[in-house]
């Protein structure tokens, strides 16, 4: 092969080469469009409905015994019930809580017994004991009775952690929606509570403010 024909095909070649080069730099191929395709909605399928909205939490009433004091004692059973069955392990600021609210609202609590003992005194003179012993014996199985015993103790705990730490006129006003929200929890019967003269009144000791030990098992 010749140099010159050697020259004319590189010649040639680069040629080429520039004519892909310029090719390169002309315009691209735009992509193909892809469209959204809407695909339509079976027959007769409406939107779900939204979820129904929670019921408001009850209004506690103004009273939910006799009387403020009434309701403060019996607050007082209720959580002395629940330092009784609630499990400590579980629960471990209720005894402790209840301890000090018996503790920091020792005369509170001694008015209030006291509102209610005088209540069965008017009621009758003489065996106003027998009365109230009954009453509380049904106060202190409604409590302890309940079938719901997971969410009444729990309410209990925090009940008890709030109304420790209140000042006595804050307890004082504050008892009988606290009584409210602890019965809703337990779904206590409320209306078993109400007091009267029984029929045949049944023996019962009269419980005492004290406190509960830890040690319980």
């Amino acid at each position: 092969m010749t140099i010159e024909r050697c020259q004319r095909i590189s010649v040639g070649l680069l040629s080429a080469v520039a004519l892909l080069g310029i090719a390169g730099c002309g315009p691209q191929t735009p992509p193909p469009k892809v469209e959204n395709i809407v695909v339509p909605l079976p027959e007769n399928v409406q939107a779900e409905p939204p979820p129904p909205a929670l019921p408001p939490e009850p209004v506690p009433p103004e009273l939910v015994n006799a009387s403020r004091g009434e309701d403060l004692w019996h607050l007082r059973s209720a959580l002395n019930v629940a330092a009784l069955i609630c499990e400590n392990k579980v629960y471990t600021s209720l005894v402790p809580n209840y301890n000090r609210l018996l503790t920091v609202h020792k005369a509170l609590l001694t008015a209030a017994v006291q509102t209610e003992l005088d209540q069965f005194k008017q009621i009758d003179k003489k065996k106003w004991q027998a009365l109230y012993d009954t009453h509380m014996t049904k106060l202190y199985n409604q409590y302890s009775l309940t079938q719901q015993r997971d969410k009444y103790c729990r309410k209990a705990s925090q009940i008890a952690g709030i109304a420790s730490d209140l000042t006595a006129e804050d307890l004082s006003k504050q008892a009988t929606e606290m009584i409210f929200r602890l019965n809703l929890a337990g779904e206590i019967n409320q209306a078993l509570l109400n007091w009267g003269p029984p029929g045949s009144p049944v023996a019962a000791s009269t419980p005492s403010v004290q406190s509960v030990s830890s040690a319980r098992p």
